[in-house]
């Protein structure tokens, strides 16, 4: 139908009426959309009875889940939490008055303790019970995280910029540390694998992170990166560390320079000499040569001693450091 068909064709004054009385909504297009045909089309979708099937992974029935993390309180859509983690699962369905996952009752001659030994936290109050009566009753209470370590996990679960997570070392860190807690078992590969590059200089942050958050696989990297590396341990990196580990790396580093000593041909003939005047029983007659390279087997012999020296005050220093409290 052209143009001159639509200006010659005529139009009943009922149709005229019916037009005119019906109000009509501009689309985006220029097209115009009745709202009867909205409707009829909400109401078909939102109907209970339809029969549309409900998308598996992508149909959400929960709303937002109100949670208070150290002194600050979060807002935010509950499949997010749970979609990822076992760990909120059960702890968003619990009802009120049951202990959350990880904690225990220890009955002491004091009365009851509730003890989580995964966080390190002991508490005389029954946990998760609202501190303030500001708080509505369907708040969460959760522990063993920072405000901060909490909004670093939700960069991860809800980012502003879908094109890069631009977070640093130090809440990686954070996302490792609450991924592994609460069980986001996702989360916590991403945040491994941003960190082994993060770390690649920094072996006692990996090693700690490591014996931390049970990223095995890290563990002996981190302590051949120690033993290689050229400065020993300090007394504050040692204080940071298990006494194992520490130990651990002292060996390695003594069996380092041991083989080095070794593979030094003028310690080896310096060794060599030594084996054929006992041999011998034959007192040495040493040039000026083996004079100075005895004077080297000394100073590293020297050296020997006081790296054992240091190992042991390392031992002494963490034993009052672990027990001298207590």
């Amino acid at each position: 139908m052209d143009s001159s068909q639509l200006h010659d064709r005529q139009v009943s004054p009922e149709a005229v009426d019916r037009t005119s009385s019906s109000p009509t909504h501009q689309i985006m297009d220029g097209a115009s959309v009745h709202p009867s045909s909205v409707l009829s089309s909400f109401s078909y979708y939102a109907g209970e009875d339809s029969r549309i099937p409900k998308h598996h992974a992508y149909y959400f029935e929960e709303g937002m889940v109100r949670l208070l993390v150290g002194d600050v309180l979060f807002n935010v859509p509950r499949h997010i939490l749970t979609f990822h983690s076992s760990w909120f699962c059960e702890r968003l369905l619990q009802p009120k008055r049951t202990l959350p996952p990880g904690w225990t009752k220890c009955t002491t001659s004091r009365g009851d303790v509730f003890v989580n030994h995964q966080l390190g936290l002991v508490d005389a109050n029954f946990p998760g019970l609202l501190p303030s009566n500001d708080l509505k009753e369907d708040t969460f209470c959760i522990y063993g995280a920072s405000a901060r370590e909490f909004e670093a996990l939700l960069a991860v679960l809800m980012p502003i910029d879908y094109s890069s997570r631009n977070l640093t070392k130090e809440q990686w860190i954070a996302v490792l540390k609450l991924s592994t807690i609460w069980r986001f078992r996702s989360v916590r590969n991403l945040s491994i694998q941003h960190l082994k590059h993060a770390l690649g200089d920094a072996p006692l942050e990996r090693l700690l992170a490591a014996r931390a958050y049970d990223v095995h696989r890290w563990v002996d990297g981190a302590i051949q990166d120690l033993v290689s590396r050229d400065e020993p341990l300090t007394t504050n990196e040692a204080a940071q560390l298990s006494v194992t580990d520490v130990v651990r790396i002292h060996q390695l580093r003594e069996t380092r320079v041991l083989k080095d000593l070794g593979n030094d041909p003028l310690f080896a003939k310096v060794m060599e000499n030594r084996k054929r005047r006992e041999l011998t029983n034959s007192k040495p007659v040493l040039d000026s040569a083996q004079q100075a390279l005895s004077l080297k087997v000394g100073i590293l012999a020297v050296l020997l001693f006081i790296t054992m020296m240091e190992l042991g005050f390392l031992v002494v220093a963490l034993y009052i450091y672990m027990f001298g409290h207590k």
